[in-house]
């Protein structure tokens, strides 16, 4: 908060002069009136900032340590670990949201600058930074679990397979059905596990985070096709 409120002090004291108005007061009359309706938002969303940078960073790296050392990894059972990637999500979502925010106050006429589209693409970077890095613990675990459990079952499938094989050539085939079966059972469980996510996510929520990081570029896209069909 303190911070927060050292920010505000520097903006409201330093913000360069537009005419004889300040840079965070420019396009209002100037009034005490429009200077109070100004500060009452102004003030408290950088005093808020602070704050929300805190506990977003707090929340994640708390849920990357229940990943990687409390939680119960159960490649059977995912849906206990899906719930923490839930928090990220929002955040990543509240990220790009204020990002159309900046770019919704552009001015239309304006051109889009070096700086605007670097600063667009580094909380890009944020939002899927605030999404993702959290459950990279999980995900090692669980790759860690996948493949002991795949190995597991290759070990099972091979002592089986060696068996089927030496009671053929021996001669003996007597309960070559029952091999049979395991042979099948195994071969269908290698293909479950292999199957198995190792991402702690459920899909629709990486489409969602996806699809709003792709909006603007396809809005672009579209503006800029449009623009050079009509010639505008």
């Amino acid at each position: 908060m303190l911070a927060g409120v050292v920010f505000t002090a520097a903006a409201l004291l330093g913000d360069p002069a537009i005419g004889s108005t300040a840079g965070y007061l420019a396009g209002t009359a100037g009034t005490p009136l429009s200077t109070a309706s100004v500060l009452i938002v102004f003030v408290p969303v950088n005093v808020l900032i602070p704050l929300i940078l805190y506990h977003t960073v707090h929340q994640r790296v708390l849920v990357s340590v229940i990943h990687t050392t409390h939680a119960r990894i159960n490649l059977y059972q995912l849906r206990s670990l899906y719930g923490l990637s839930l928090p990220g999500a929002y955040t990543a979502l509240g990220v790009i949201a204020f990002v159309y925010g900046l770019w919704a106050i552009k001015d239309p006429a304006e051109e889009a600058n070096a700086i605007q589209i670097g600063i667009s693409l580094v909380f890009a970077a944020i939002a899927v930074t605030t999404f993702a890095w959290p459950l990279l613990g999980a995900h090692r675990r669980l790759v860690n679990e996948k493949e002991a459990r795949l190995g597991e079952a290759s070990s099972r499938f091979e002592a089986v397979t060696r068996e089927l094989h030496r009671r053929m050539d021996s001669g003996r085939l007597l309960h070559m059905d029952d091999l049979n079966k395991a042979v099948a059972t195994l071969e269908i469980e290698q293909n479950a596990l292999r199957k198995i996510p190792t991402w702690p996510w459920q899909p629709g929520v990486v489409r969602a985070v996806i699809a709003a990081l792709l909006l603007p570029v396809a809005i672009w896209a579209i503006q800029t096709l449009l623009g050079r069909v009509l010639g505008v």
